[in-house]
């Protein structure tokens, strides 16, 4: 019986060492787990496995050959997106409310669509004329695309793609080629790769006046967006132009050596813009107000640099602003601090527990251990007045032996 108390005590002991150093294990094999995919998931350099949603500032370039480049602002590459329709120029692009990408296929004649984080949706709308280049968005998901060949109608769809109107919007040389819509909701502009930037009332169906009095300084004139104060950016081959409310050049922008800009969008900080040269692939990034390069790198076109968008990007059309939460690079850290927790305590009562350096005495034993139970011990004069009188105890009472 003592050696089965024994056996139960040592047992119990390995297990007060046991049982923290085993929250210890579990605490490292957690942190591993989360290291892997901290590196797996969230590295941007692996696309295969890239799940973020779209983030704000991010840089989307139609590259040609059916895709599109997601870039970082620096320029470094975070994935490619394919409509699946291989060569030809891939031009303009919007963002919903929700988030998701459009994209015009401008050979493939054809939108596609794209959730907030790049998974191919579908083939958006239909009943295109001719080589869809451009597309704005209303407040109420409506969705106008500019057409540069065919009509060069304006198209208008609702969120489903289904055609709500068409627009037969007056034209110089090529369609209504890019296009962008005023903060009314109802003014269209847009360039038609000619001198002028021009307008449309879609309420009222009817053309309006040139933005511009006098024709724009460089050969023709491509993308182009709305400023908050009622002016406008629009590439101009040569020279990218900055007009006043007024239609008037308040300021130009450029760099050596190019002369094809042609894409262009605003960034969400409303102080900068980015543009590229569509046959180089170049892209630079300008300040408003003072006209600096912020920086410039190289999009590595397919084809051509056909459009450049920018997630977040400042479209007076949608007075909304595009709400993707973004997922900062130490919110994933957070999940170390209770594993961290887990560690120390494990550690902290490991240390603690103190081994016995002697067996622990299971104690007397009782009737429900199964076995007899002892006489009680007596004082030794007690028990000699018992033994000189003849009586013997038996269960804590006696008897006489006579």
């Amino acid at each position: 019986m003592k050696q089965r108390f024994l056996l139960l005590n040592s047992i119990e002991n390995a297990l007060s060492i046991v049982k923290p150093l085993q929250a210890v294990a579990w605490g490292v094999y957690l942190i591993v787990l989360l290291l892997a995919a901290r590196f797996w998931i969230y590295d941007d350099r692996v696309q295969a496995f890239d799940s973020q949603t779209f983030q704000k500032g991010e840089v989307f370039a139609a590259v040609g050959d059916g895709k599109v480049k997601r870039l970082h602002p620096d320029g470094s590459l975070i994935a490619v997106y394919d409509t699946g329709l291989p060569g030809g120029e891939t031009a303009g692009m919007a963002f919903d409310e929700a988030g998701n990408l459009y994209l015009t296929h401008f050979d493939g004649n054809q939108v596609y669509k794209f959730n907030k984080s790049g998974k191919f949706i579908t083939a958006f709308g239909d009943g295109y004329d001719s080589s869809p280049e451009s597309i704005a968005i209303d407040q109420n998901q409506n969705v106008y695309v500019g057409q540069a060949d065919g009509s060069g109608d304006v198209l208008l769809f609702d969120k489903d793609g289904q055609l709500i109107e068409t627009f037969n919007v007056p034209t110089e040389d090529r369609g209504s080629d890019w296009i962008d819509l005023a903060s009314d909701q109802k003014t269209l502009f847009y360039t038609s790769e000619g001198k002028y930037v021009s307008r449309y009332d879609v309420e009222a169906k009817q053309a309006l006046p040139y933005f511009n009095k006098t024709p724009l300084p460089g050969s023709t004139a491509y993308a182009l967006r709305i400023l908050p104060d009622g002016g406008i950016i629009v590439a101009d081959t040569e020279v990218i132009v900055r007009l006043d409310k007024k239609g008037k050049v308040k300021k130009t922008y450029d760099a050596p050596g190019e002369d094809g800009w042609f894409a262009m969008n605003v960034d969400p900080d409303g102080k900068t813009f980015w543009s590229g040269n569509i046959e180089t692939g170049e892209v630079y990034r300008f300040d408003i107000k003072s006209g600096k390069v912020i920086s410039h790198w190289n999009t590595e076109p397919y084809a051509l640099l056909g459009g450049l968008a920018v997630f977040g990007e400042m479209r007076v059309s949608q007075p909304f602003t595009v709400t993707v939460p973004s997922i900062p690079d130490w919110l994933p850290w957070l999940g170390i601090v209770p594993i961290l927790l887990l560690i120390w305590w494990g550690w902290r009562h490991f240390r603690s527990t103190k081994l016995p350096t002697t067996p622990i005495h299971p104690g007397p034993p009782t009737l429900r251990s199964g076995l007899r139970p002892q006489p009680p011990k007596l004082p030794d004069k007690q028990h000699d007045d018992i033994a000189n009188s003849g009586e013997t105890i038996t269960h804590g009472r006696t008897r006489n032996r006579e």
